[in-house]
């Protein structure tokens, strides 16, 4: 092969690469055809944190600005009740984390929000986690916190 030939290989491969680690995926919460928005609800993460799982199933959802190839950054629910684990991501020695009960609707979008620092004198140690409606800033779910309990 020659030079040339290798050149048009090492683009062709740089695009690709380029094209991948900018896909994301949802995660779809039914089975069944994909349902219109005015059917399902819309859950994405704030930065800092990850949504593990829905209901018992390891979804590992992050913010869209985290890396990674083809990684997960919303969840496409029927509306309901549901129970979620959520885990603060800047914590990299150990992971903490804490559930809620989460009650969502149609044709709505909702964030997995988190708040460091709270208590006064953690210093960062402790969070508060969430979820609530992006149009109306409502709360639907518990506030859950969760500690480094490595750092109490």
């Amino acid at each position: 092969m020659t030079g040339k030939g290798n050149g048009v290989w090492v683009v062709f491969f740089l695009i690709l690469v380029g094209t991948l680690a900018g896909c994301t995926q949802p995660y779809y919460g039914y089975p069944g055809p994909r349902l219109p928005e005015t059917e399902t609800a819309l859950l994405v993460p704030d930065v800092g944190v990850k949504i593990y799982s829905i209901n018992g199933n390891i979804v590992n959802i992050k913010h869209e600005s985290a890396s990674g190839l083809m990684k997960t950054t919303r969840a496409i629910l029927r509306p309901g009740n549901y129970q979620m684990v959520l885990v603060p991501q800047h914590i990299t020695s150990v992971k903490t984390f804490t559930e809620l009960q989460v009650a969502l609707a149609a044709n709505r979008q909702y964030r997995a929000r988190i708040k460091r620092n709270i208590g006064g004198n953690s210093n960062g140690r402790e969070y508060e986690l969430w979820v609530e409606n992006v149009a109306s800033g409502k709360v639907v779910s518990d506030i859950g916190t969760s500690a480094n309990p490595f750092r109490q």
